[in-house]
C-alpha cells in the first residue's frame, strides 16, 4: 500500500471543502477544468466499459476527477468489511436515488453523460 500523493490528496480536500460549503457539483461539471494525472487515468483505464475519449473528458471535469480519486483511496485504505458496506450503500444510491428522476436532465447531455460515467466507476470497483 503505498501513500497517494499529493495531488490526489489535494483532490480529495478540494471535494470535501465543496461539500462542506454546499457547493453545487452538477453547476460545474465543464471538460477541460482539470488535468487528471496518470495514476488516476490508469485507475480508469482498467475499467472495460470506459472508453479512452469517454475517460480523457470526464476525468478533465474538476468534481468528477475529485470523486474518483477519492473513491480510489477509499479502496486502497478502508477495511475490505466497511468498504464493501460502504460501497452496498452507495451503489443503492447510484442506481435508484441519482437515477430517479433522470428525465429532469433529459436535454442535458453533460449531467447525463457525469452521471452514468459515475455508475460505471462505482460498478467496477472492486
Amino acid at each position: 500500500m503505498t501513500f497517494p500523493n499529493s495531488k490526489v490528496l489535494n483532490s480529495i480536500k478540494s471535494l470535501r471543502n465543496a461539500c462542506a460549503h454546499n457547493n453545487c457539483l452538477l453547476n460545474n461539471l465543464n471538460i477541460g477544468s482539470t488535468a487528471p494525472n496518470q495514476e488516476i487515468t490508469t485507475y480508469i483505464s482498467k475499467i472495460k466499459t470506459i472508453g479512452k475519449e469517454e475517460r480523457n473528458k470526464k476525468l478533465s471535469c474538476r468534481p468528477l476527477f475529485e470523486i474518483v480519486c477519492l473513491l480510489k483511496v477509499y479502496k486502497e485504505f478502508v477495511s475490505p468489511k466497511i468498504r464493501k458496506h460502504s460501497m452496498n450503500n452507495l451503489k443503492r444510491f447510484i442506481h435508484k436515488r441519482m437515477f430517479m428522476h433522470i428525465k429532469y436532465y433529459e436535454n442535458n447531455h453533460v449531467v447525463k453523460t457525469s452521471f452514468e460515467f459515475l455508475k460505471k466507476v462505482i460498478d467496477n470497483l472492486v
